[in-house]
């Protein structure tokens, strides 16, 4: 989390393709209401899940949610509330996912920090050996 209730979640799921792609960054900010065409990310039993909101029921104080996945051809079993929504999509940044989950592996590990700390090292020692 960054101040102002800002999340950066990465897309797991084909659910809501071609709209938001298997790989994506989602920058998620809370709003004091949702509506009808916006797209959400909510808990749903521990599972976050980000989808559409096709439709709206009861009154403010007991507002529930349908939602339906773009690429899904039904809509999600259960409703939700505002209190399970942690926010809506404001911003996507394409593929960066891939690259994050790829630094949190081993190999990302070995590839984007010690061989260049390496190389630093390297650098450094052959700079000093010439003066």
């Amino acid at each position: 989390d960054i101040p102002g209730n800002i999340k950066f979640l990465s897309v797991q799921s084909g659910s809501m393709e071609p709209t938001i792609m298997t790989g994506d960054i989602i920058i998620v900010q809370k709003k004091t209401v949702y509506t009808t065409g916006d797209v959400v990310t909510f808990d749903e039993g521990g599972r976050i899940v980000t989808h559409r909101i096709i439709r709206e029921s009861g009154s403010d104080q007991e507002q529930t949610y349908e939602t339906k996945g773009d690429a899904n051809r039904s809509a999600d079993e259960a409703t939700i509330t505002r209190e399970d929504i942690v926010g809506a999509v404001s911003f996507t940044i394409p593929k960066l996912g891939y690259m994050v989950a790829f630094a949190k592996s081993l190999p990302g590990l070995i590839v984007l920090i010690l061989i260049p700390a390496i190389m630093l090292v390297v650098n450094e020692l052959v700079k000093t050996k010439k003066d």
